[in-house]
Parts: C-alpha cells; sequence; structure tokens
C-alpha cells in the first residue's frame, strides 16, 4: 500500500483482519506471512528447523518481500521452443507498479514456484530464496525473486507411441476382455441419433476410438475395422449436421456451441425425443445457462 498508509491489524487465537480506515482508500491491501512454521500438523516445510521453529535468520525472505512488495502482475504471455531434444517454455509477466510511491526505491516481481517448477526452471534467470516459503496441497511452494519478469522451465522431449505395447504377460486377458465384452460395445440408440449433450457423447466417441486401436495393437484387425466403421458413422451425426442436438457456430463470439434439447418422453413408443425445433434455431442450450453444462455461454469449455 502507499507510503504513510494507516492500516488497523486485529488478531486473536482463531481469526486476523487488516484494514485501512480511511473511506477515501482504494485499492488493496496485501500481508504476507513471512514462516508457517508454527501452525499445522503436517511436518514442517524444508526452511524451518523443526516442528514450530523457524530459522533465526529469515532476512534474505523478509528483504525479498520487501522488494516485491510493489511489483504487481497484470498479464502474461507463453511462448514455446521445440528444440531436438527439449521442449523450452517461456512465461513472461507484464508487470506494472502497485503504487507510484511505494515504500522501498526498488522493487522486483517475487512469485511462489511449485515443485514441478522448480525441478524444470531455468536458475540462472531467477533468484531462490531459501530461507522462506509455505507448504500447500500442492506441495512446498518456493520463492522466486524474478529481476527480467521471465521464467524459463525447459522439459525434455520423451518420444512415446500414440498407444504404447502393453504388458506381454497381460495380452491373453485383454484379448479376451476385448472379444467377450468389449467386442459388443455399441452406442445405445437414443445416443447413436444425437439426442445427447455434445459432452457424453464425446466420451461414448472416444471410448469407441480407443476401442479400435487397442484391438489394432493386440492384432484384431477384423474388431478393429469395425470399431472404426462405427466410429465414422456416428462421428458424420455430428459433423454432417444430423444430431438431434445439432452443434452451432456463435457468431457473436465465435466458435461451436450445442442448440441443445429439451427432451420429451414418448410413452407409446418407449423413447425420448426433442420437443425443441432445432432447425429453426430453437436452441435452450442458448436460453438456458446450466443446459448442456453451460457451453453455449462458455462455461465448462476446457471439459468440452
Amino acid at each position: 500500500f502507499p507510503m504513510g498508509t494507516k492500516v488497523v491489524c486485529q488478531g486473536g487465537v482463531d481469526h486476523f483482519s487488516l484494514s485501512v480506515p480511511d473511506d477515501t482508500f482504494s485499492g488493496y491491501v496485501r500481508i504476507a506471512q513471512s514462516n508457517n512454521c508454527t501452525t499445522g500438523d503436517v511436518p514442517p516445510s524444508p526452511h524451518c528447523v523443526a516442528d514450530g521453529v523457524a530459522h533465526k535468520n529469515m532476512r534474505s525472505f523478509t528483504e525479498a518481500l520487501d522488494i516485491g512488495s510493489n511489483a504487481c502482475p497484470i498479464g502474461g504471455f507463453v511462448r514455446m521452443q521445440t528444440e531436438e531434444k527439449v521442449l523450452r517454455v517461456t512465461l513472461q509477466w507484464e508487470v506494472t507498479k502497485c503504487w507510484e510511491q511505494g515504500l522501498f526505491d526498488s522493487s522486483e516481481l517475487l512469485m511462489i514456484a511449485l515443485p514441478h517448477h522448480m525441478a524444470r526452471i531455468n536458475h540462472t534467470m531467477v533468484t531462490v530464496v531459501h530461507s522462506g516459503g509455505h507448504r500447500n496441497t500442492r506441495g512446498y511452494n518456493t520463492p522466486v525473486i524474478t529481476p527480467d519478469n521471465t521464467w524459463e522451465l525447459v522439459f525434455s522431449r520423451t518420444p512415446f507411441g500414440w498407444l504404447e505395447t502393453p504388458d506381454p504377460k497381460r495380452v491373453p486377458a485383454l484379448k479376451t476382455v476385448l472379444m467377450d465384452t468389449d467386442g459388443r460395445f455399441d452406442l445405445p440408440p437414443a445416443v447413436a441419433r444425437g439426442y445427447i449433450d455434445p459432452y457424453n457423447a464425446g466420451k461414448e466417441l472416444s471410448r469407441l476410438a480407443r476401442l479400435a486401436m487397442i484391438a489394432r495393437k493386440l492384432g484384431h484387425t477384423d474388431a478393429s475395422v469395425i470399431f472404426t466403421k462405427k466410429l465414422t458413422q456416428y462421428l458424420s451425426i455430428w459433423l454432417d449436421h444430423k444430431s438431434a442436438n445439432p452443434l452451432v457456430y456463435d457468431a457473436t463470439w465465435g466458435g461451436m456451441v450445442s442448440c441443445g434439447c429439451s427432451y420429451v418422453w414418448n410413452e407409446k413408443e418407449q423413447k425420448a425425443y426433442c420437443g425443441n425445433n432445432a432447425k429453426n434455431l430453437d436452441c435452450p442450450v442458448l436460453r438456458d445457462v446450466n443446459a448442456d453444462f453451460g457451453n453455449g455461454h462458455y462455461n465448462d469449455h476446457h471439459f468440452h
């Protein structure tokens, strides 16, 4: 917060609050915990001398907190560069001063690195602060001073097949299950006609695709061909605009969304059908944020 800002701290055994007693104040007030060695039942973080005891010299961590207190990231960029044996991922942050007048003259971005970051990060581009940090369900969080607002993560490129060879000891059992059980797998009639949301349809179609690949890997070419023909047939229902729940293009934001289906049960025929007219763009998904998992309103797109 700006230099000279008055703050009120209130705390007790089971509570803590931080506030600014100024009605004209606008912004954020951040508080940084210098150590968490004195709480919790799990084993202490690496920077703790013992359970409940922090290092006596926390100077480098407290200095890092001070240095990073006026560097606020407001955006970021990701770049990838593929080389023969490695993949380089560059994370670059757009940083601005949190306040025009901070408490400290210099300011450098202070970030928290998770264990999988630390295993791949280019240490020549950052300064690791070993005397501080915290723990959470993802593991130990390491403070990292990032002078150039940039991380580089280096990953080894490991070649692997689209479908790896199974354990030879399991092949006979896999062949038996494939031919006796999975070999008879087919989509339910309603699903095959497209009377389903694209999320669950995708899961059913992906199962067919996996079975086709597994059958080919196990040497059952005939079974693989049967699965592939089914997959082609059912995919065409969606791709050729034959589904009862067709895909439509969002001309406002771009991208594909489903139209949706207002299911009506036909007691005589003992099956459901769509009561809405999708051909006239009578689409429940465009009206209801919960229909088809809300994909018409760009909810849950990481699942679809």
